[in-house]
């Protein structure tokens, strides 16, 4: 049978009943011998997913190890192992795995069929020994097959064989090794290549010279300037090690001991991660050591305070990591977490603030313990009144840092101190509490404390109103604070104001508020939601003679609505239930409040739906709405101003509409819900707000609600005498699809991206039963672009629609030629989600991705050279963008990249879009890596060095590209050919070139630029560029690099280091750090440089306190918080030029300025402590 001569379905259809009718003759897999077919990895029947591995390879493997000597002949190994080599580097991983075990299979049926084996290796061994270490495909697939083979062959069948003499490989090739470490980076090839390293090292333990290879691979990897190779070792290597004891061993006693030195900040962070991994696993070979005995305190201490936050982070976790929970801390150690916390207390990374609360629960946790047995052994030495001081002065510092001018990061990490504190109560046993009397006195909470703690309900962000209110409501602190000193009256009533008021942070202030006094005083929880109710019901009366009252004092609906909900959300399960409460209960929730809220839906839904995306109102709709009645009656404030008070309220009543039914959803049974008529009523609500609704607020917050809805209806299993229809979403999933197949769109908005309508799908699609069989979803994939774009980007659903993802990308390419604008942008928001699913954060071989997307090859090229013939250039940028996720393969195969470089070039040429010719630049940088010299022709790289020579703009766009991998090689050549640009160029383009020219400057050593280019330079900014009109940052940049300090302006340089632009930010510092680096030390430039410690981006802060530090000699590297202390304690003068001086807040405002710099502080918080740390460490020198 003969496989093309049938269709794909017909013929691996056949073939799979040829195989399992007639399993028993082996001609029945002849067709293996012949060439490779790629349709065998398709659905061959409804038995097997994939033809080639569930069917053939499963029968052929079963049916040898039964009979080897009448079904494996040579041939059919060779067939096998030919299917193997060609899809074990597939792009999917379950076929990558299978290969490999029947890799293992074959090795163990050839082993058990082979009498040549059994004396010497036949030749079919190795020529499979050679194809696995000779081979040039890096791939998981090649790395695990080496590993089966080594095992099964000369560890196991060898060793029981007792065969001794034979010419195999006993040891992986040393170039193996190191192209598996080279993999570590690779996320599809990292996991093959470790569990290839490990292999290696753990049966190589005593061979010297190869320990010897795997150290300096791994020293070189954490020593690396690259993030991700320092983290392939540390995250993914270094824990696979610890699955083996002799290589935890490994750790301790040998590498360890090779990192020499702390040179640089590479070197100390290899030595902290090391010890990191050995003081976590020691446990597991009986090793009982401190971090004292495997690191030096000076390193320790380096890594504390040092400027880079990841190896603060690797310093933290070796001093709060030991297994050993019941030791106790010493003095010194408590010492040394002080002044951790100290200098990280306000880190801005959400990730690394978690990390190190997690250490500090950690010790925490060693604190409780150590008490304990402390308490029963006894305490001779002190610690517990260490431990004591410990927790006072942590409950000091997070009271006094809850102050407005303290920055979110610093507040966040106070309150989540004091949750473990008072909430969870880590540091004590919760049954005897022998620890916590000892210590509640001292951390018992003052009126100064309370008064800060609750003065955290008015913090402008959320996330600390919600940890303030969880402290707050803990049981633990009603015994700890002085409530009965606390005028809760007063409270009350500052609550009710605030609910009252029209600024938009009073509305989720008042919020939380409110569930603080309902949770300490329960009965006043329906008295309450009547209060609001019926406020609520004058003001939609009020608002339905007119619509404009909704954006006044007396008329606003927004904050009165998140009060009712919070209310709801503080009504307790059982008082729905209970016979006394549940009548009174159930007449205010499921019938007057669901009427009140239809109403004011029917009242704002008309402006919210007449909303863009973005919130604004349309002309003609706010000329009708604000008329000049308007005007009369809100004569002292101007009609825009007031038309976005108008939107504003219409939208936020809108939202507390939604979530009060989500609320209502979760509190109350399905059963009751539907007596009521609820569920109709809510999913015509949600329905109509999903499909009508432009607004993405409006239709984003309705998705929950709706999610909640449909989990609640696919899910119920309920009684028939409620009657209530199941198949509801699915009814709501036919409605769209009639629609959108029937042409009638009149209840679809226009707004882009089909505004909520891929939400509704994707909402019924989730929580749609898997006794279906995914019934619903099959029927919705070929209707709609931006449906597919939902779908494809909600990670719920990813594994049921992976087996559409090249027949998507393919209807997406097609559809970029469309003379449509709207179908044109629906697929480039579905190309963007595609580019993601198929590439993630990491380029891709061409082998790879061209052998799952066959057609992508094909129809890139005629893209390409369609574009080229003048057709549309929206149609190339998928094949454009594409090409720049690729990188040439080694593998030999006719799909090369060399003949997208002519095509790419021409686009660069002439595409009238600018962002198409950088695109097409950027294309040509990643395709020519390998291509350019090893497939074109002399007269071809002749062409193309014209080409490029002959456009002048093409040349700033590619040495742009150029220079963002390598400054240092093309300097020289970047300067000459600037000086003749220049020349001729206009003002804008000489503001691109200088941009080009200082981020060289700034980058190469100045040593190595010549005299003669200085020269040039020079005179050039004093004789061309002096006069006002091309004064622009890039000159003056200039200026204080190659002129003297006459030519400077220190006010300009400052005044860049403050803007909001980042880029403005960054030119600023790169200047000061070629100057500093160069020995210029002015105060006015360290004043400059300081502004830089509380800039908003983490990498400014790091870059600045490393740059002081050097430029002041300091013993250590510290960190920006230290290096701000250390500079303002010396030059108190500095304080008020280099603080930010916050704004007053204007309580009148309804929309809340936003603060240009997040992270600055009214003062330098913590600045009393640098004394103590400076005394207790000694990191700074006597001559500062």
């Amino acid at each position: 049978m003969e496989p093309g001569n049938l269709s794909v379905s017909k013929e691996i259809g056949d073939l799979c009943k040829l195989l399992n009718d007639k399993g028993s003759l082996p001609e029945s897999f002849g067709f293996l011998l012949k060439k490779t077919n790629s349709n065998w990895l398709r659905r061959c029947c409804n038995d097997h997913e994939c033809f080639i591995v569930d069917c053939c390879l499963k029968n052929l493997l079963n049916l040898a190890s039964d009979d080897t000597s009448k079904w494996l002949l040579l041939e059919f190994q060779e067939s096998v192992l030919n299917v193997i080599y060609n899809f074990w580097d597939y792009t999917l991983e379950a076929i990558c795995y299978i290969c490999v075990h029947a890799f293992g299979s074959l090795m163990t049926i050839h082993q058990l069929s082979c009498d040549t084996c059994r004396i010497n290796p036949c030749q079919w061994i190795l020529g499979v020994e050679k194809l696995l270490f000779e081979s040039s495909q890096h791939c998981s697939g090649r790395f695990r097959c080496i590993v089966r083979y080594l095992f099964f062959i000369l560890l196991k069948i060898f060793q029981l064989l007792f065969v001794k003499n034979f010419g195999f490989v006993k040891q992986i090739p040393a170039h193996i090794i190191v192209e598996a470490y080279n993999c570590l980076v690779i996320w599809s090839h990292n996991a093959a290549a470790k569990e290839l390293i490990v292999f290696d090292l753990v049966n190589s333990l005593s061979d010297l010279d190869r320990c010897n290879l795997h150290k300096c691979n791994i020293l070189e990897k954490l020593k690396s300037e690259d993030e991700s190779s320092r983290l392939s070792v540390v995250e993914r290597l270094l824990p696979a090690f610890c699955t083996e004891k002799q290589l935890i061993d490994w750790i301790g006693t040998d590498l360890i001991t090779s990192v020499s030195g702390h040179s640089n900040e590479y070197d100390l962070y290899a030595m902290l991660s090391l010890a990191k991994i050995y003081l976590l696993n020691q446990n597991k070979i009986g090793g009982h050591k401190s971090w004292q005995d495997v690191i030096e305190r000076d390193r320790i201490v380096h890594g504390l305070v040092h400027s880079k936050s990841y190896i603060r982070l690797s310093a933290w976790m070796v001093l709060t990591e030991d297994r050993r929970m019941s030791k106790f801390f010493s003095k010194e150690e408590l010492g040394l977490i002080k002044v951790f916390l100290l200098a990280s207390f306000a880190e801005q990374s959400p990730a690394l603030r978690q990390k190190i609360l997690a250490g500090l629960k950690k010790v925490f946790i060693r604190i409780h313990q150590s008490a304990f047995v402390l308490k029963k052994s006894g305490d001779s030495v002190g610690i517990l009144k260490f431990y004591e001081d410990f927790i006072y002065w942590l409950k000091k510092i997070c009271f006094n840092w809850l102050e407005k001018g303290a920055n979110f990061n610093r507040r966040l990490m106070a309150l989540s101190v004091l949750q473990y504190i008072y909430v969870e109560r880590l540091f004590c046993d919760h049954i005897t509490e022998c620890f916590f009397n000892r210590v509640k006195e001292r951390i018992r909470l003052t009126d100064e404390d309370l008064c800060n703690l609750v003065g955290c309900f008015d913090d402008s962000y959320q996330l600390c109103q919600l940890h303030a209110c969880k402290i707050l409501a803990a049981p633990d602190l009603q015994l700890l604070a002085p409530f009965n000193l606390f005028d809760f009256e007063m409270f009350f009533t500052e609550t009710f104001n605030k609910i009252l008021s029209l600024r938009s942070l009073d509305t989720e202030a008042s919020g939380n508020r409110l569930k603080f006094y309902l949770l300490r005083f329960p009965s006043r929880i329906l008295e309450n939601f009547d209060t609001l109710f019926n406020i609520c019901k004058k003001r939609v009366e009020l608002i339905s003679e007119s619509l404009l009252a909704v954006a006044t004092e007396n008329g606003f609906l927004h904050s009165i609505l998140n009060s009712i909900k919070i209310t709801l959300l503080c009504v307790a399960a059982d008082d729905l239930l209970s016979t006394e409460l549940s009548a009174e209960w159930e007449h205010r929730l499921l019938h007057n409040l669901p009427q009140l809220c239809f109403k004011v839906a029917d009242l704002v839904s008309p402006i919210v739906q007449a909303l863009s995306p973005e919130g604004y109102l349309s002309e003609g709709t706010a000329a009708s709405v604000v008329s000049g009645t308007a005007e009369k009656e809100h004569g002292n404030i101007q009609k825009s101003e007031f038309t976005q008070f108008f939107v504003a309220c219409c939208w936020r009543a809108h939202k507390g509409i939604t979530e009060i039914f989500y609320t209502l959803l979760k509190k109350y049974p399905l059963e009751k819900l539907n007596q009521c008529g609820f569920i109709d009523k809510v999913g015509k609500f949600y329905q109509e707000q999903l499909t009508i609704c432009r607004h993405c607020g409006a239709f984003g917050c309705a998705v929950n609600s709706f999610e909640e809805l449909c989990g609640i209806l696919w899910s119920s299993s309920l009684n028939s005498r409620y009657c209530v229809d199941l198949s509801i979403p699915d009814g709501w999933l036919q409605e769209v699809l009639d629609s959108i197949q029937s042409g009638e769109h009149g209840n679809f908005c226009s707004a882009r991206r089909s505004a909520g309508l891929p939400y509704l799908v994707c909402s019924i699609l989730c929580y749609e039963p898997d006794d279906r069989n995914c019934y619903s979803l099959k029927r919705t994939l070929v209707h709609c672009v931006n449906i597919l774009r939902k779908l494809f980007a909600d990670s719920r659903l990813s594994e049921k629609i992976s087996w559409a993802l090249e027949e998507a990308l393919h209807l997406c390419i097609k559809f970029y030629a469309s003379p449509h604008w709207t179908l044109r942008n629906a697929c480039a928001q579905l190309f963007a989600v595609l580019i993601n699913q198929i590439f993630g954060s990491f380029l891709k071989s061409i082998f790879c991705v061209f052998l799952r997307f066959s057609f992508m090859d094909v129809l890139m090229f005629q893209q390409l050279l369609a574009s080229c013939s003048g057709k549309s250039d929206f149609e190339v940028f998928p094949a454009l963008t594409l090409l720049t996720h690729l990188y040439p393969s080694s593998l030999s195969n006719s799909n090369l990249l060399s003949k997208y470089i002519f095509p790419t070039l021409r686009l660069a040429l002439k595409c009238k879009s600018e962002k198409l010719r950088r695109l097409s630049v950027a294309a040509l940088v990643s395709i020519c890596e390998l291509q350019l010299t090893t497939s074109s022709t002399e007269y071809e790289l002749v062409e193309f060095k014209f080409l490029l020579e002959s456009d002048r703009f093409l040349h700033y766009l590619l040495w742009n590209e150029l220079l963002e991998n390598d400054h240092k090689t093309y300097s020289e050549e970047l300067f000459v050919m600037a000086f003749e640009d220049m020349n001729w160029c206009d003002e804008l383009t000489i503001a691109k070139i200088l941009n080009v020219m200082v981020n060289i400057i700034t980058e190469v050593d100045f040593c190595n630029i010549s005299n003669e280019i200085k020269k040039k330079l020079k005179d050039y900014l004093i004789n061309n560029l002096s006069n006002s009109r091309c004064e622009n940052d890039y000159v003056y940049a200039l200026r204080f690099i190659f002129l003297d300090k006459s030519y400077w302006n220190i006010e300009r340089l400052r005044e860049c280091a403050r803007r909001e632009d980042v880029n403005a930010r960054q030119l600023a510092f790169s200047i000061l750090r070629h100057l500093l680096n160069r020995g210029v030390t002015t105060q006015d430039l360290i004043e400059v440089c300081c502004l830089f410690l509380q800039d908003d981006e983490a990498v400014m802060r790091e870059e600045a306190s490393l740059l002081l530090s050097r430029s002041l000699h300091l013993k250590f590297e510290l960190c920006p918080q230290l290096i701000l202390w250390l500079i303002l304690t010396r030059f108190p003068s500095l304080s008020k030029k280099v603080v930010e001086v916050l704004p007053s807040e204007k309580s009148g405002n309804f929309f809340d300025p936003c603060a240009e710099n997040v992270y600055a502080e009214s003062r330098a918080y913590g600045m009393e402590y640098f004394t103590d740390i400076d005394e207790f460490l000694g990191i700074i020198n006597n001559s500062f």
